[in-house]
């Protein structure tokens, strides 16, 4: 075959795949539920519970402040009433001062 022959033949064989590979990918299917167009410019954050957190990271924070808030109310209350801070008199060596 000639060069011309050649560069014509894969020239339409690229086309015709090209058509078929358009021709495949368009089916009309109807969107799944909360995808319509209209869902999507009512909320196009559904995600987004505020400006910028998704609900697991809002209970993240919820979470980290709680547990911080009962660790420190938990060292005061060790440090107020129990007395744990400071150091043992039952030593059975005198302190150096």
């Amino acid at each position: 075959m000639s060069r011309r022959a050649v560069r014509t033949v894969f020239g339409l064989s690229a086309l015709a795949l090209t058509a078929l590979a358009g021709l495949a990918g368009c089916e009309n299917l109807a969107p799944p539920p909360g995808e319509s167009v209209t869902a999507v410019r009512l909320n196009p954050t559904p995600e987004l519970q505020s400006v910028t957190k998704r609900q697991d990271d809002i209970d993240n924070t919820v979470t980290f402040a709680m547990d911080e808030g009962w660790r420190a109310a938990a060292s005061d209350m060790a440090r107020t009433v129990l007395y744990v801070d400071r150091p043992s008199r039952l030593d059975p060596y005198p302190r150096i001062r």
